[in-house]
């Protein structure tokens, strides 16, 4: 990555593990799409105020060329942070592997726009 890890806690203290876990997982996305410029992790911890009291959220931006890939919405909420942090970065996973699938198709369509109308091989026979 270019831009380091960052990685924020909201209505909770922070906590190494967590982001230890964190970083495990960008690490694994990495291996994976070795193109990502950077990414921000924000964890989210229970709002006493809320409904949906002891709840964690995670939301992620995953910073690519030419794209920005941002989890924020309720499917990555648990009771365990953990968890939340897991179901998150499968959602940027697969979101990760669609843009990696689009970008190899625009390289491929590239590379074969040259190739695919080849010059006409020059007609080596003389009139005689």
């Amino acid at each position: 990555m270019m831009v380091p890890l960052d990685v924020n806690f909201l209505f909770m203290e922070r906590d190494e593990q967590v982001v230890w876990n964190i970083d495990a997982r960008v690490a694994e996305l990495e291996k994976h799409c070795d193109s990502i410029i950077g990414c921000r992790v924000l964890v989210i911890g229970p709002q006493p105020d809320k409904s949906e009291a002891g709840l964690f959220e995670v939301r992620i931006t995953l910073a690519l060329p030419c794209r920005e890939i941002t989890v924020d919405h309720g499917n990555n909420t648990d009771t365990d942070v953990y968890t939340a942090i897991q179901k998150a970065f499968t959602i940027v996973g697969e979101q990760a592997q669609i843009w990696l699938g689009e970008r190899r198709k625009r390289q491929h369509y590239r590379a074969s726009r040259y190739t695919r109308n080849p010059a006409k091989p020059m007609n080596r026979e003389f009139a005689t």
